[in-house]
């Protein structure tokens, strides 16, 4: 049998770890809810870009469906963060407009933009899918897991599409 002072110590220790776990799963969501919301709106600035840089019209309706999408997420994830009481940026990181201002560089005539931006896209989302599976199957806040899990799918058809059209301008370079 365990020692009083064992017995205190064990249960000392439960107590602190639930503490942390419930402290954590908090934090947790904040988190999310403000990576999240910086994700969206960098693929709504992106987009936005594509709109009026994009040589090829199918990357164009793709972009105003990333907009569309995107904008919905935002809306939903800026309700989760004002219940929570969660303060969310509205500014892109620094690093994040580097990327902007490199693409906005780029002469379009080779369709270098075109490529450039469903390549951004990709990465961005495969990101964006690691972090909203995570939420979904770990998340401690029950609607803020629920939304990771409801947009999941969204996320993951915006990465299947985005790797069908760089597939088709590629083929389409190929056979020029």
């Amino acid at each position: 049998m365990f020692s009083k002072s064992r017995l205190a110590t064990v249960l000392l220790g439960i107590t602190l770890l639930s503490t942390a776990a419930f402290a954590g799963g908090k934090n947790d969501s904040r988190a999310f809810l403000k990576t999240a919301s910086h994700n969206g709106r960098a693929e709504i600035s992106l987009a936005n870009l594509a709109l009026r840089m994009a040589s090829n019209p199918d990357i164009q309706a793709f972009a105003k469906h990333m907009i569309e999408d995107h904008t919905a997420a935002n809306n939903r994830i800026m309700d989760l963060a004002k219940a929570d009481k969660v303060t969310l940026g509205d500014d892109l990181s620094p690093k994040r407009k580097s990327v902007e201002k490199k693409l906005e560089k780029m002469n379009d005539q080779d369709r270098e933009f075109d490529r450039a931006y469903l390549n951004q896209t990709i990465k961005d989302h495969e990101k964006s899918i690691k972090l909203f599976k995570k939420q979904a199957d770990h998340g401690t806040d029950a609607e803020v897991r629920a939304f990771a899990a409801e947009t999941l799918p969204k996320l993951k058809k915006h990465l299947e599409m985005a790797m069908a059209l760089n597939t088709k301008l590629n083929t389409k370079n190929n056979m020029n």
